[in-house]
Order: structure tokens, then C-alpha cells, then sequence
């Protein structure tokens, strides 16, 4: 289950989200516009991968591109040396992107804060495990999707479907979300993997942590089930806020 954990950067507008929680359009910009420097955990070398050609994107974009991965250190990727861990990463990284299992995002965040402690804004993109049974249960044909139907059908299920007692059926989001993230994008063919095909039709969500606003987020998760989502996310819904039904 590859986890992207990016520092400093969301790659869509964040708006109002629930208890008065916000991220503006100009507090994205600035740190979009501050962070030339991206370190990328568990990049491949392999070119098929995501992590590969997300890190390509974003060395044809402009951006220093600093590759991490203990299996290829040493070699060269990119036109820099691939580093073992973040402890060798120059001190002005500025962005972190993470492709590794959940379970590890952790230490990679403790690590990233021991040696680059400027970080304070945290985002993985991170796969829905879930959505495709669900859609199947729900009778919603994946081959009648255009890109924008299933950002909404994903939302729908990210936002509305729940197991007893309340919490997200998806087990990603209930672990995110009970660490105090924030829904904050869903993309489309985000995960072109045969895998990612077959759980979630391709889609992927982005986890906004802000460490300012962790400890509020997890409280309305943990006791009040509140799901802290952006406009951007919340706006893939109707206005009614319930499930529409795509592809049936």
C-alpha cells in the first residue's frame, strides 16, 4: 500500500473544512512558491512506478528532486546521488514525498522533523482500498466513469459510507483521519497498478496533516465520528450531502 507523504505542498485548493478549519488558496501558493528542494522516499528507479514518474514530473517542472531509498543508494537518479534516509538530504529540503505502507509513515515523519525540523505541513496521497466493493455493492459501474464521476463517486464514499458505530468504512481514511489528517483531493488514475485498478478503479486521496490543527481534527474524529474534509473534496458532493449514484 504505497503512501505518498508530501511536506509543504497540496496539489489542489483547500477551502473551509469542518469546526471553522481552513486552508486558503494563497497559504498554498506561498508554500508552492517557498519549496524548490523535494526529497522523495522510496522512489524506484523503475519507471513504471509512481513514485518514478512523480518524481520525474516534478524535476520537468523545475523543482531539485533529491531521491531516498537504502535499497539504491549511492546510485544515480535524476542527477543526484540517491540518499539511504533523510539524515543525508541537505538541510534546505523543503517538501517531502513519501511512497511507502502506511505503517512507516511515522518514523519517516519523526525522521523528517529530527532533520529538517523547518517541515510543518504534512500530505500523503494514499490509496482507497475499499472503494471498489463498495461501488460494487452499490450496484455503480466503473466503465460508465469519465475522471470526474469517480473523483465523485470516491468522495461519496470517503465522506458517506460508514460501518457500525459511525467511523469510515474505508480502513485508510479511518487511519488517517484518526491521526488528525484532513481529506483534502481526491485524483483520478493516481494508481495505474493492476492493484489499484481492482480496489479503487485507479483513484487516490490526498491526507492533509497540519500540525497546528492534528490534535482538534483527531478529537472531532475519535468522539464525535466529524470527518475533516476541504471545500474541494465536500464540493464533489450534492448540495444535500448525501451519495449520488454514478454509473448505475
Amino acid at each position: 500500500m504505497a503512501v505518498r507523504w508530501r511536506a509543504g505542498f497540496c496539489p489542489a485548493g483547500c477551502g473551509d473544512s469542518v469546526a471553522g478549519m481552513s486552508y486558503s488558496d494563497s497559504f498554498l501558493r506561498g508554500i508552492l512558491t517557498r519549496s524548490k528542494t523535494i526529497a522523495v522516499v522510496g522512489v524506484s528507479p523503475n519507471s513504471v512506478r509512481p513514485s518514478y514518474y512523480v518524481a520525474r514530473y516534478l524535476k520537468l517542472k523545475g523543482f531539485t528532486v533529491i531521491p531516498v531509498n537504502p535499497g539504491h543508494a549511492g546510485k544515480e537518479l535524476f542527477g543526484e546521488t540517491v540518499r539511504a534516509d533523510l539524515s543525508e538530504v541537505p538541510k534546505e529540503v523543503d517538501m517531502v514525498d513519501v511512497f511507502r505502507r502506511s505503517e512507516a509513515v511515522p518514523a519517516i515523519a519523526e525522521a523528517a522533523l529530527t532533520h529538517l525540523p523547518g517541515l510543518r505541513t504534512f500530505v500523503t496521497l494514499s490509496p482507497i482500498p475499499g472503494l471498489r466493493s463498495w461501488m460494487d455493492a452499490e450496484g455503480i459501474d466503473p466503465t460508465r466513469l469519465d475522471d470526474e464521476a469517480l473523483r465523485r463517486t470516491a468522495a461519496s464514499y470517503l465522506l458517506t459510507a460508514k460501518r457500525e458505530g459511525g467511523m469510515p468504512l474505508d480502513p485508510v481514511a479511518r487511519f488517517h483521519l484518526g491521526n488528525g489528517a484532513q481529506l483534502h483531493a481526491i485524483h483520478a488514475n493516481a494508481d495505474i497498478s493492476a492493484k489499484g485498478r481492482a480496489e479503487s478503479c485507479g483513484a487516490m486521496v490526498n491526507y492533509l496533516y497540519d500540525l497546528g490543527k492534528i490534535t482538534q481534527n483527531h478529537e472531532g474524529f475519535a468522539k464525535r465520528q466529524e470527518v475533516a474534509a476541504s471545500d474541494a473534496v465536500r464540493g464533489l458532493l450534492p448540495r444535500n450531502g448525501r451519495a449520488r449514484k454514478e454509473g448505475a
